[in-house]
């Protein structure tokens, strides 16, 4: 009995790791909020800034076809110039998926070809498979679908999409 007695009491003797760390207090969170967090993530630079507002185009103050949240995403990466206009391409083609006149075949798939050229471009702009500037391809489809309304106008223009073909096109695509 003396023996399991003193066990026990070794046994709350032991080191504390969290000693020293305080605790937090029932009046501040010990964690951020999600919305917390994506914001401390975008002020540090971590991620994008992307503007969440209602609508398919938001702001585009130069006119360029793509969100400037989006433009200053594109002039924030380590790309060439070149590189840098391919996705600003890509970016206005998928812009032009959120908007276009869905119940016209004729603009569905010329937007998606636009699409498609832009990505031909991106990868003409690329040194390789493993180059950075081909999985800027599935970032600036993210970022341009950021938020609830804009993902569901995009998978109706995929759904418009669906039972057509494209090819990969010929030469030169980059505007």
């Amino acid at each position: 009995m003396a023996a399991s007695a003193a066990i026990f009491a070794l046994t709350g003797c032991g080191t504390d790791s969290n000693a020293g760390t305080p605790t937090p207090t029932p009046s501040a969170p010990a964690t951020l909020t999600p919305i917390q967090k994506i914001t401390a993530l975008e002020t540090s630079g971590t991620i994008p800034a992307l503007n969440r507002t209602s609508g398919m185009l938001p702001n585009d103050v130069d006119s360029n076809g793509v969100r400037d949240d989006i433009d200053a995403y594109i002039a924030s990466r380590p790309f060439t110039a070149n590189g840098k206009r391919a996705l600003t391409q890509l970016a206005r083609g998928m812009q032009n998926s959120l908007t276009v006149d869905l119940t016209k075949p004729d603009q569905v798939n010329n937007t998606a070809m636009s699409v498609t050229r832009a990505i031909n471009c991106v990868f003409a702009q690329a040194s390789g498979e493993a180059d950075p500037l081909t999985n800027a391809v599935q970032d600036i489809q993210s970022v341009t679908t950021n938020t609830k309304e804009r993902l569901v106008e995009y998978m109706k223009y995929n759904k418009a999409l669906d039972g057509s073909v494209s090819s990969v096109p010929a030469g030169d695509t980059c505007e």
